[in-house]
């Protein structure tokens, strides 16, 4: 797997500042973890002593296990923003979405949530991977709103051929 810059727009920074301490913390993990897949030798130690921090060490192993699925199951380039970006893209909201689906245990379905990142074998490994983390972050206090409609702007396809791309 490779990473290729990526083409689509983040979010404006008004919707950014409009997430929640847990929300940001989880989308810069996301982003550091894939900054460690890249080859950053300290993004494993900065997002190990931020989840620490925030007393939330149980999720690390979690949020790494769904990365890694993401990486591998997903059925188009996967679209992360680069750690000092302001902005959200399309596949950070998909994912925060699908925790807090899974953290709130409502009636909608996380497989509908995960459905433009993965096929349906796909999406079923990564809801249950999703329910890990989502349970690890709230037994640290790190609760997730669910923001289905509209909050996340759709962004068209990239023509990236990698399956995880930074911007």
């Amino acid at each position: 797997m490779t990473a290729a810059p990526s083409a689509a727009p983040l979010i404006d920074e008004s919707q950014w500042n409009a997430l929640t301490f847990a929300e940001r913390f989880v989308v810069w993990n996301i982003r550091l973890w894939l900054a460690g897949w890249l080859g950053d030798s300290t993004a494993a130690e900065r997002s190990a002593r931020a989840f620490e921090t925030v007393g939330a060490s149980g999720a690390i192993v979690p949020l790494d296990c769904l990365m890694r699925s993401v990486s591998t199951l997903a059925s188009r380039p996967v679209q992360l923003a680069c750690v000092c970006k302001a902005g959200l893209s399309r596949d950070e909201g998909l994912l925060l979405d699908a925790l807090a689906v899974a953290q709130a245990d409502g009636p909608v379905d996380g497989l509908f949530t995960l459905r433009p990142l993965s096929g349906p074998e796909g999406c079923r490994v990564l809801r249950r991977l999703c329910a890990d983390c989502a349970r690890a972050l709230a037994e640290a206090g790190l609760h997730l709103t669910v923001r289905l409609s509209g909050f996340y702007a759709p962004v068209p396809e990239p023509a990236s051929v990698s399956k995880m791309a930074v911007r």
